[in-house]
């Protein structure tokens, strides 16, 4: 507790109250108008409401809400009047406290971690079924009868920092790639970014480039690159009968993507998939060629065999046999996203109107962003002083649900923040290790080895 205290606790303190001071909440909700005037429900009493009332938004009604001011700052507020609350002012409002914690992150990641990279940067996307009123404003893939409301989160984090780079919240229709097309000016130099292959384009990899920044992903594949030294097309029969012949774990050659950036080579690194991958995939393609009335092509079926890593990171820095499983550290905001969904419901909402269910939906990620500062403090602390050692993201928000009502208490200035850690957090530290699973080897461990 007391090297806690020092190298992490007081910052985190200092953080949290400073992202919930009801002078700065009050200054945030005048900025948006949310706040004109002294009203009986100030801003803080509003996000501490929404924050805190009910995980569970499937189950929360306007009277519960009603209720929890009533308990929690004894004040009579009806249904009528809270529900006009929620408009545009205060959902412009409470993307404004978020955005504030994005940006005031109290954890850092030691020097020594991980040092060859600026960030290591992962992101992916997250669609989940809301309410069919809200088709409107969120439609679904598929128009028509029975059509469904899709929502859409863009999610993208900081393996290092543990600092959240951006949330966003999108129509489902839009896709990935014009996502990375808007926030590639967010890179820096020297970043690494890990994206599926959804964001992949020829100029998502040339600006990453010219920023001076490295890139991992999957070779999307309809491309069609050129050996370096020849400028002939890669013959993928070739290879595979290759790496059959002899074993190989992989084959690296160098690559030309594209026109725009055909004066830049890149790694290619391919690599056998187990039967059971090759299968799943002909069997997704086979699914969609059918909905479209043509036939899966020869040399799609022979490219499914193969795992295709495309990366502009030189091999002093990153070997090819790290390459893949660097890459794999990607599965990690699949966890995220399960646990939001899991534990968290985040999917779950009560047919409300839109401005409602978007004030739910950001108070629900401002109490998991004030969490996730928590967890990240408690995992760098682990890492440093045990590097085998991590901490679960699954087990510690699982906690989380059980001391909501504490937390409040230190987001309120009830419970100090120092008592409540000693109260809570230091007693079951050790039952957050992540725990050893056969076969599968931890991200931290994995970028402790590659980036050595």
């Amino acid at each position: 507790p007391l090297l806690f205290r020092k190298k992490y606790g007081n910052s985190l303190a200092r953080n949290i109250t400073q992202d919930f001071a009801v002078a700065d909440l009050d200054a945030l909700a005048r900025q948006h108008s949310f706040k004109q005037r002294e009203s009986k429900l100030s801003p803080h009493e509003f996000i501490d409401t929404l924050m805190f009332s009910e995980l569970d938004h499937s189950q929360l009604s306007l009277q519960d809400c009603c209720n929890d001011l009533h308990q929690q700052h004894q004040k009579q507020y009806s249904k009528v009047a809270l529900h006009k609350r929620f408009d545009q002012t205060a959902v412009d409002f409470l993307q404004s406290v978020l955005g504030k914690q994005l940006a005031n992150h109290p954890v850092t990641a030691p020097d020594c971690l991980w040092s060859s990279f600026n960030r290591i940067l992962i992101g992916d996307s997250c669609k989940f079924s809301i309410a069919p009123a809200l088709a409107k404003d969120y439609p679904g893939l598929y128009r028509g009868q029975g059509a469904k409301a899709l929502m859409n989160l863009q999610y993208s984090f900081d393996l290092k920092s543990g600092q959240w780079q951006y949330l966003q919240f999108t129509k489902a229709t839009d896709n990935d790639q014009s996502h990375s097309r808007r926030v590639i000016n967010d890179v820096q130099a020297n970043d690494l970014l890990i994206r599926d292959l959804g964001y992949v384009t020829h100029d998502y990899l040339q600006s990453i480039t010219e920023r001076k920044a490295w890139f991992i992903n999957r070779m999307p594949p309809k491309w069609v690159p050129l050996q370096a030294k020849n400028n002939q097309s890669i013959d993928w029969k070739c290879i595979h009968h290759r790496i059959k012949k002899h074993k190989l774990h992989f084959v690296e050659t160098q690559v030309i993507i594209g026109e725009k950036v055909c004066s830049t080579p890149f790694r290619l690194i391919i690599s056998l998939v187990p039967p059971s991958v090759y299968k799943e995939r002909i069997a997704k393609a086979e699914k969609h060629a059918q909905q479209k009335g043509h036939q899966v092509s020869k040399e799609y079926r022979l490219r499914s065999w193969l795992n295709s890593f495309i990366t502009n990171i030189p091999s002093t820095i990153l070997s090819a046999s790290d390459v893949n499983r660097v890459y794999n550290t990607r599965w990690q905001i699949e966890l995220v996203f399960k646990t939001w969904k899991s534990l968290l419901l985040i999917h779950k909402c009560k047919p409300v109107k839109r401005y409602r269910f978007e004030c739910q939906l950001l108070a629900k990620f401002i109490w998991v962003l004030l969490n996730w500062k928590i967890f990240h403090a408690v995992s760098k602390f682990i890492l440093e002083h045990s590097p085998n050692n991590n901490c679960s993201v699954w087990k510690f928000f699982k906690q989380a649900k059980h001391h909501t009502y504490s937390l409040r208490m230190v987001i309120t200035a009830v419970l100090p923040f120092e008592q409540w850690c000693r109260m809570y957090m230091y007693p079951i530290i050790s039952g957050l290790l992540l725990e050893p699973k056969k076969y599968k080897t931890p991200h931290h461990e994995v970028l402790n080895q590659a980036f050595a």
